[in-house]
């Protein structure tokens, strides 16, 4: 820690043609002598002498805060961020699954095009403010015609990214965090199914493709989420206490949540399972994944024969579990296209809540089954919950 040291702004009389520059000097604790050292970071990145002032003001700051932890003047480098630099350092502190790294990439990029045009993407991460972000926004959203719902999604990307910098102490605070989303219209593509469409839906698949609706029945009974649903494996189904155990791994990314979750398996799920994983004992294997490899011999070659998801062999029990896309893949061909249900696999989350409330399951104990953390958030999927409320309230108030 270096206990002697001063900080002075060389502005040369505010003149903005010179390049001002921080002066530090400091007593070197080995030799004991006076050192002299230059600092501009970004201070001359500043149009008008106010906002070079600003800038040098909060290098100043970084600068004491550093010296005060240990940094050393002599052997190390101080490093600066703007605006860009600080999103891709954001980045690489983020723990997410390669989807979402994916997402937060894309975010970045198209962020970084909105302040290259407004001109701050080399502005010092800290003299971001909420203004600043709120133009880059809506810069976005002019360069790369955002819809609400792609302004609401890059927001929380960016929240999440500035979130990082105020735990490295990069920022003091996060000037996104308060922003306001767009409103939304409601869409139709995660409507429940109705009556109709299950029973269209059952006859169909449970005919050409039996493995697929099991995998569609685990989301629709436990609320799990797809993702969740491929990662199965045997030994995840206690068939005798009838649960299934969520464990969550970081590598395998198997859960959206980080808490060990126990879903029940209902009679009408237990049947299907049972029936799926009959003969294997393996129970590394996952519940649903592609067939085994197969060979078969063209021209006196041994060939690998080759699967189409759609085929009554995919879905099954396997040493591979199927990519992240094969069932929204599976489902768009086979359900949308093919029977005519426009609507998403997604839908089965939503119809499987309500069905449930309107059976009289608490609203208490799907929010437990479906490892939510609110409420609120269990009332998104089960949307009959509002039309349960007001019957009760109608069935059971008092008279006056």
């Amino acid at each position: 820690m270096y206990k002697h040291y001063s900080i002075v702004l060389r502005d040369y009389q505010e003149d903005l043609n010179q390049k001002w520059f921080l002066e530090l000097y400091f007593t070197d604790p080995v030799t004991n002598q006076t050192i002299r050292r230059q600092i501009r970071g970004y201070i001359n990145k500043g149009t008008t002498a106010r906002e070079r002032r600003q800038i040098a003001r909060i290098t100043k700051e970084e600068l004491i805060k550093k010296l005060d932890n240990g940094w050393s003047p002599v052997s190390e480098e101080l490093v600066f961020y703007n605006f860009s630099q600080a999103l891709d350092y954001a980045l690489t502190k983020c723990v997410v699954s390669k989807r979402t790294i994916q997402g937060y990439r894309s975010c970045i990029k198209q962020i970084k095009s909105g302040a290259e045009k407004l001109g701050i993407d080399l502005l010092h991460v800290r003299m971001i403010s909420r203004r600043h972000i709120k133009l880059i926004l809506d810069k976005c959203r002019e360069l790369h015609n955002w819809s609400n719902h792609a302004y609401n999604k890059y927001l929380g990307y960016l929240s999440a990214l500035f979130s990082r910098l105020e735990e490295y102490e990069v920022i003091k605070s996060n000037p996104v965090s308060k922003i306001k989303t767009l409103p939304l219209v409601e869409t139709d593509k995660f409507l429940t199914l109705d009556d109709w469409e299950k029973r269209k839906l059952r006859t169909e698949l449970t005919r050409i493709h039996p493995n697929f609706f099991t995998f569609l029945m685990v989301i629709y009974h436990t609320g799990m989420r797809p993702n969740e649903v491929r990662c199965l494996k045997i030994r995840d189904l206690n068939m005798e206490r009838r649960v299934i155990m969520i464990y969550p791994d970081l590598e395998e990314r198997n859960s959206k949540t980080n808490n060990i979750r126990v879903v029940p398996i209902n009679n009408h799920l237990y049947e299907l399972l049972q029936n799926h994983i009959a003969g294997h004992e393996n129970d590394d294997l996952y519940l649903f994944g592609p067939p085994k490899d197969s060979y078969v011999i063209q021209y006196g070659v041994h060939v690998k024969k080759q699967y189409k998801c759609s085929h009554k062999m995919y879905f099954g029990v396997s040493d591979k579990r199927i990519k992240r896309d094969t069932a929204t893949k599976l489902w768009k061909s086979l359900v949308m296209d093919n029977l005519g249900i426009k609507k998403h696999m997604y839908a089965l989350k939503h119809t499987g809540a309500d069905d449930k409330i309107l059976a009289g399951v608490p609203l208490d104990a799907l929010k437990t089954m479906y490892g939510h953390t609110s409420k609120r958030m269990t009332e998104k999927y089960a949307r009959k919950v509002k039309e349960v409320y007001q019957k009760q309230i109608v069935d059971g108030s008092p008279d006056f």
